[in-house]
């Protein structure tokens, strides 16, 4: 079992890349987005996405909306967040650090 290090977050306007483990005791204040109901999370695959926020972050989220799981109801030939993005985005993802170790990064805050 792991530790959340880095958490990914968008809106329509920026993309956020947060170091959970320099900031782990501010992070709570993130429960007043999450927890609203009037504004929609969207998550692939996110049952263990979830399980980790509220484990290591006290992080707690509603009104959300799972990519995987739609696409797995709509029977798609794949499931995978590359295909969705590649079909409805024409967006090729890049993998390169999908698996890298974040616990021994320092993200660098830039404007």
């Amino acid at each position: 079992m792991g530790i959340t290090c880095l958490l990914q977050i968008s809106t329509r306007e920026k993309d956020y890349i947060i170091d959970t483990l320099c900031l782990r005791h501010i992070l709570y204040k993130l429960n007043e987005v999450f927890t609203k109901p009037s504004i929609l999370k969207i998550f692939h695959s996110g049952d263990s996405d979830i399980e980790w926020l509220q484990r290591d972050l006290g992080l707690y989220v509603v009104n959300m909306f799972d990519t995987y799981q739609a696409a797995k109801v709509l029977s798609y030939p794949k499931l995978g967040l590359s295909y969705l993005l590649k079909k409805f985005c024409n967006v090729e993802s890049n993998k390169k650090f999908q698996l890298y170790d974040w616990r021994i990064s320092i993200l660098i805050t830039s404007s």
